[in-house]
């Protein structure tokens, strides 16, 4: 085996397998281990916590004078098991002369029992989201039970706080229990609002389960608005029912919020209602869908919009099929559609039937298709206000090429049907996307392209774009690269759209906090045998110690240095075969060593009596045959109660020695190492070290002579 310089600078510790076959078809592991000996070595490359980095930074451009490019760090250190701190950062969006307010700061902590985060938040609850806050939870029983408090200190979108609070408890094996509360402050809208929510949820049986929940809010405004209260009074009542059964599925969710409930989701009302039996892969049921959004004079949320008034029901059969990698479902139904609640607007009826089906090709190829046919007309006037209408929506892959298509006949949207009553025209839509994807080297090149067509009428619009993917993964050097680009057809001046990010995974210490130490060796002469390193007292140099099974060789000061080691035990074994004859370690060859942090032991060294020895070879000099002297076990076993054994190798010339302490010991060979044609004379010897300093003791190895047989014809 060879090794290069740059192998070899590398090499800490390796354990080679070897498999060797013999005739009879049986195979042999052979394993070796070979390692790089010095007088310092790591266990750990590094002292401190691993910090994964991952950088990012980002551009896009649409034309020469629209360029916007960002920056982000997102970090994460694992303190110890399921306990660790993540970050992100990200910087504003910037383009010339200005910035998108868009950056984020946020630090998170997770542990098995505690959780907290501070910096941005964005998200969607009771209430719109979008600032700077904190929250802290408290868990325990695997995370069952929860207690979390969390705020909105500083918003982005206004000027506005908000504080809350929720607990959830396993009371009894199969019951929980939800509790919040949340008070929110809209100073610029002059609007606040309170809420408190519970929530109880049984599993009554293996298949039957149910929640119920129910809030109730107060809202109080400081704006004067004619004809309206100043505070108001809201409630929340719901439900959700699941049974799962062999032969029957019932699932039935309610939920009604008052017109005066604070939130998001004030005067919300909804209702969904399925249920079917089931017999092996076929199904037969019904379903019954409900929603209601209505606006009222506290617009406590961004979002309202007179889109979200919109007012849905529907109810109808339904059943399906199954097989392997195949589903169909086949329903008839009627929807009806009114803007508002207040039977002022249009009621439009929907009478249609519902075709739904998938199947899988293969790992990579499937196809799906969800096609809708029926009649619209205004409720009661059906014989002056019918229209047929349709929408087909599908998708087909084949290995690494698919198509995605929408195509659409007669008013399809409750707006636009109201426009085809206004002015009757023809209404059609074509949506298609061909798309093609290649990945290569094993997914670390990925290119995708997809051509976008769409044509309406009766606005006659037709836009087309075609888009271009690629994304590189570098999996060996950390870093991904991913650029798009989309190209607009169909008009006048063609501005292409480009945007790029690169992403690059860094591994990083983490200083502050140290998670491996140093254990230090200084193997020195004690001369007065005192166990304390006086000046004037030599190194014990070329000294090999295994400590672990971590091979070391003592410098020339006698150091041994093992860095970021772990917090435990070690056992260091110093033999008593050194580059330094009569001294031997006085603790003994085994001592053992616990490192809680950063650790310099001393160990000293007493004198000791000198064994040597030697293997002289005595060859037939009629004979061609050779036998090597090196590499031959050699033991010194103590001949007193305790029997502590000792073991050395002899070098190239037969040649060994040991340092021990006094005693009288029998040296023996190991009786492996030799065969019928060369045996010692004696594989034993006694050696008395009482009163002895230094002994040396021979062994012959004779070589069998050949026999000769002479036979007369």
């Amino acid at each position: 085996m060879k090794l290069s310089d740059a192998q070899w600078g590398l090499l800490r510790k390796e354990l080679i397998k070897v498999q060797v076959g013999v005739e009879d078809g049986e195979t042999i592991n052979l394993m070796q281990e070979i390692s790089k000996i010095g007088y310092m070595l790591k266990e750990h490359s590094s002292a401190y916590l691993d910090m994964p980095l991952q950088l990012e930074t980002g551009m896009t451009a649409q034309g020469s004078d629209d360029l916007q490019y960002y920056g982000a760090l997102h970090g994460r250190i694992d303190l110890r098991e399921k306990e660790r701190v993540a970050f992100d950062v990200r910087s504003k969006t910037f383009t010339q002369g200005q910035f998108q307010d868009n950056d984020i700061y946020r630090i998170e902590y997770d542990s098995k029992t505690w959780a907290a985060s501070a910096g941005n938040i964005m998200q969607l609850t009771d209430f719109v989201m979008d600032g700077y806050g904190a929250s802290v939870s408290r868990k325990w029983k695997n995370d069952i039970n929860r207690v979390n408090v969390y705020s909105l200190l500083k918003s982005r979108t206004g000027d506005s706080k908000l504080f809350g609070a929720d607990a959830t408890v396993l009371v009894k094996d199969k019951v929980t229990l939800y509790d919040a509360i949340t008070a929110n402050f809209d100073n610029r809208k002059g609007l606040y609002s309170y809420l408190v929510k519970q929530q109880a949820s049984a599993k009554l049986t293996d298949e039957i389960s149910v929640r119920v929940m129910m809030g109730a809010g107060l809202e109080q405004s400081t704006n004067n608005i004619p004809g309206t209260p100043k505070q108001q009074v809201g409630t929340s009542l719901g439900y959700h029912f699941d049974w799962n059964s062999k032969y029957f599925n019932i699932t039935s969710n309610v939920i009604n919020n008052s017109n005066s409930y604070p939130g998001v989701f004030k005067g919300q009302r909804s209702q969904s209602h399925d249920a079917r039996a089931v017999y092996n892969k076929v199904f037969l049921g019904g379903f019954y869908d409900y929603n209601l959004r209505k606006q009222n004079i506290y617009t406590d949320t961004q979002l309202i919009s007179d889109v979200f008034n919109l007012k849905t029901s529907s109810y109808g059969a339904k059943t399906g099929v199954s097989f392997k990698n195949t589903n169909i479902t086949f329903s008839v139904g009627k929807q009806r559609q009114q803007q508002s609640d207040t039977g002022i607007a249009p009621i439009y009826d929907y009478r249609f039937i519902n075709l739904a089906a998938s199947v899988m090709f293969g790992e990579r190829s499937y196809a799906n298709i969800n096609s809708y046919y029926g009649t619209g007309a205004l409720a009661g006037m059906e014989a002056t206000t019918s229209v047929d209408v349709m929408s087909n929506q599908g998708s087909l892959q084949i290995y690494f090429a698919g198509l995605s298509a929408r195509y659409d006949i007669g008013p399809y949207f409750y707006h636009e049907y109201l426009k085809y009553l206004e002015a009757p025209a023809e209404y059609r839509r074509l949506v298609l996307s061909p798309y093609a994807e290649l990945n290569l080297f094993e997914r670390r090149l990925v290119f995708r392209s997809q051509m976008n067509y769409n044509k309406s009428l009766p606005s006659g619009d037709e836009t087309s774009n075609v888009l271009g993917n690629l994304m590189y993964h570098n999996y060996k050097h950390g870093f991904d690269f991913n650029v798009t680009g989309i190209v607009p057809l169909h008009q006048v001046t063609i501005e292409p759209y480009i945007t790029a990010s690169l992403r690059v995974r860094l591994n990083v210490p983490f200083l502050p906090v140290r998670k491996y130490y140093q254990l230090k060796l200084v193997l020195f002469k004690d001369e007065n045998v005192n166990g304390t390193k006086d000046e004037g007292e030599g190194a014990i140099a070329g000294q090999m110690i295994a400590l672990n099974d971590n091979l070391f060789v003592s410098d020339e000061r006698g150091i041994v240095i093992f860095k970021n080691v772990e917090k435990k035990s070690y056992k260091a074994d110093y033999g008593y075969t050194s580059k330094i004859k009569g001294w031997i370690p006085q603790g003994g060859t085994i001592q053992g060593y616990t490192v809680t942090g950063n650790r310099t032991i001393y160990v000293p060294y007493k004198k000791s009596k000198i064994l040597s020895g030697k293997l002289n070879v005595i060859l037939d000099k009629n004979s061609n045959l050779d036998f090597k002297a090196g590499n031959i076990k050699v033991t010194a076993t103590s001949n007193d109660s305790v029997r502590a054994s000792y073991s050395t190798l002899t070098d190239e010339n037969g040649e060994f020695y040991f340092n021990l302490p006094a005693g009288i010991y029998t040296i023996a060979l190991s009786e492996v190492a030799f065969d019928e044609n060369f045996k010692p004379t004696e594989y034993a010897q006694l050696a008395d070290l009482m009163i002895n300093d230094e002994k040396t003791v021979y062994f012959e190895i004779k070589q069998k002579r050949r026999a000769i047989n002479i036979r007369k014809k």
